[in-house]
């Protein structure tokens, strides 16, 4: 809260003694002998604000490469100290996709008051909107953003009863509410992969067998739809089993792996786990795409294991 004290006048004509005390400590005292002095004392405080907020959600931050979107985009706008909303809009990539303007309300917690006067801007509300987005996800990252159109909110009263009489201004703490026509969230962002491939087997699988498990999308399959750019951690719970691990080639090769227990080595030919080649797979959503199969040479017992770039 900011606080506003003290302006003073002189006047030498005057000879005068004048005391003055509000109901509030707004004080003046004006005294003479020779001279006239004028003081104000305007000790009072201004209030507070807070501004709306504005988030948008996404339900999985990676989807499949070929499948239709399909998942909600949600969108969530508090008015808090501003004014009512008049429509919510959802961007993809920048270029808007969806508008509501039929907004209903939910009743939140109220602002709380200040200097024991009713802020005039409750009942407090929340407002929701969602959209899904029925497009092919393709390879590569989709942006997402909302933008909300909203009302001024109203001036409070400050510690002498009086209206905040400052300006008003967008989303600062120390004025009232401003509205706005185009209120943005921050971006989020859908990343369209290709899945990851792993699993385990009690006796060592052929390039063949693991090739024709993911073209058969078999439901024993363990699969990730996630980036595995970069370094990658299975958790495999094997039990004196063999490993195996596929990625879409576009991705980083993996060149050595790291145990749960610490112990680690390369990724080479005859070693604990190697390579053993590139394929073109398919899938219900993709064809023909260039994956990396990497095996271990003898059973684990370990439960996790990373594969490092």
């Amino acid at each position: 809260m900011q606080t506003y004290k003290k302006m003073s006048i002189e006047n030498t004509k005057l000879n005068t003694k004048l005391n003055i005390e509000t109901f509030d400590n707004i004080k003046a005292t004006i005294k003479n002998e020779d001279k006239t002095t004028v003081s104000v004392d305007h000790n009072f405080l201004v209030p507070d604000y807070t501004p709306p907020t504005n988030a948008i959600i996404a339900w999985n931050s990676y989807m499949e490469v070929g499948a239709i979107f399909g998942d909600q985009i949600l969108t969530e706008f508090v008015k808090n100290d501003a004014g009512i909303p008049l429509s919510m809009s959802i961007f993809r990539n920048d270029i808007e996709v969806y508008i509501d303007d039929n907004l209903i309300g939910i009743q939140i917690d109220d602002m709380p008051e200040q200097f024991g006067f009713d802020n005039p801007n409750n009942p407090n509300f929340k407002y929701d909107s969602s959209y899904i987005d029925f497009t092919e996800v393709e390879p590569g990252i989709v942006k997402y953003s909302s933008s909300v159109r909203y009302l001024s909110g109203l001036p409070k009263q400050n510690s002498s009863n009086g209206l905040d009489g400052r300006k008003p201004s967008r989303r600062q703490t120390n004025a009232p509410q401003a509205g706005s026509l185009d209120f943005r969230s921050e971006d989020i962002f859908v990343s369209g992969v290709y899945p990851y491939y792993y699993g385990l087997s009690n006796a060592p699988m052929t390039k063949e067998e693991i090739q024709e498990l993911i073209d058969s999308n078999d439901s024993s399959l363990n699969f990730v739809v996630a980036d595995s750019m970069g370094d990658v951690t299975i958790r495999y719970d094997s039990n004196e089993q063999y490993l195996w691990f596929a990625h879409a080639s576009i991705y980083d090769q993996k060149n050595s792996w790291l145990n749960s227990d610490t112990t680690n080595g390369e990724i080479t030919s005859g070693g604990f786990i190697e390579k053993t080649g590139q394929f073109q797979l398919s899938n219900t959503f993709w064809v023909n795409i260039d994956f990396t199969i990497y095996q271990s040479n003898a059973v684990s017992t370990t439960y996790e294991l990373t594969y490092l770039v």
